[in-house]
């Protein structure tokens, strides 16, 4: 089953996990007329757009190595303890520009190579992805000292995938939520384990998404990209990076409104086999 996603909303209902469609600008339900996805979208530009990707390509991967050393720099100059509080001021600001833009010109490079990507597709537990994706978020989490929780499925919840990158999808959707949920929330993630699907929702009681942006928020270099609640940055490209992968899975990826609070609930389907 291929992905047909077009900006929706769904509810998930009944024992089997179907489909109940809410809104009718968004996830289209199985069996209605196929559009053309968005990654297929983005992979079919024409020539002159492809020239463009393939130069932005280039001068993502040219920067990435000097941005790399101008942020080691910025921290050795940062243990000198002589600074005054004035150039240490300085020296945060051009080290906080420096990872931000490091980040976007990875997802860039990682964004260009998805589909040339060694396709080593095995069977894996989804539990066992999202704990390792989980794992280096908990700190993230602390910092701004919220509850982030895991609810696994009881039984090995298996599918066959890209371990690598559904990492990176989980690793980004659950990075999302804490970075869009302010001091002493939740986010919660859980794993259901469906007839034909692996089902992932990842929950927060985040400042959800504004009625504005929601029909961008997977578009590639999107104006949508907002700072987190305690300032921290965004590339622009890691929900189109995610749509990307979850597409290569004949999967599906979208998000709904939680019900009487504020925050967003994000889910990926992907098929088992």
């Amino acid at each position: 089953m291929e992905a047909n996603f077009v900006n929706s909303f769904s509810v998930l209902s009944g024992a089997e996990g179907g489909f109940k469609h809410i809104r009718h600008n968004g996830m289209k339900e199985p069996g209605t007329p196929k559009k053309e996805s968005k990654t297929a979208t983005i992979l079919n530009l024409q020539p002159e757009s492809k020239d463009r990707s393939k130069t932005l390509y280039s001068i993502a991967h040219d920067l990435k190595n000097p941005l790399a050393a101008i942020i080691s720099l910025t921290e050795l100059v940062l243990r000198r303890g002589e600074l005054t509080e004035e150039i240490k001021e300085y020296i945060n600001h051009i080290r906080k520009i420096s990872c931000s833009s490091l980040e976007f010109t990875e997802d860039v490079i990682y964004s260009a190579n998805i589909e040339s990507q060694a396709n080593s597709m095995k069977l894996c537990d989804i539990n066992e992805i999202v704990s390792e994706a989980l794992d280096p978020l908990t700190y993230k989490a602390l910092e701004k000292n919220q509850q982030l929780s895991f609810d696994s499925s009881h039984a090995a919840a298996e599918a066959v995938v890209n371990k690598a990158q559904l990492t990176r999808v989980f690793s980004n959707i659950i990075g999302n939520a804490i970075k869009f949920t302010e001091d002493g929330k939740n986010v919660h993630v859980a794993v259901s384990n469906l007839t034909d699907y692996v089902l992932v929702s990842v929950k927060d009681e985040g400042i959800g998404i504004p009625d504005k942006i929601r029909a961008h928020i997977f578009d590639p270099f999107t104006h949508a990209k907002r700072d987190g609640t305690a300032g921290e940055s965004s590339s622009g490209l890691g929900l189109s990076i995610c749509l990307q992968i979850v597409e290569k899975h004949h999967g599906n990826i979208w998000f709904e409104d939680v019900a009487d609070q504020s925050g967003t609930i994000f889910f990926v389907r992907i098929p088992k086999k």
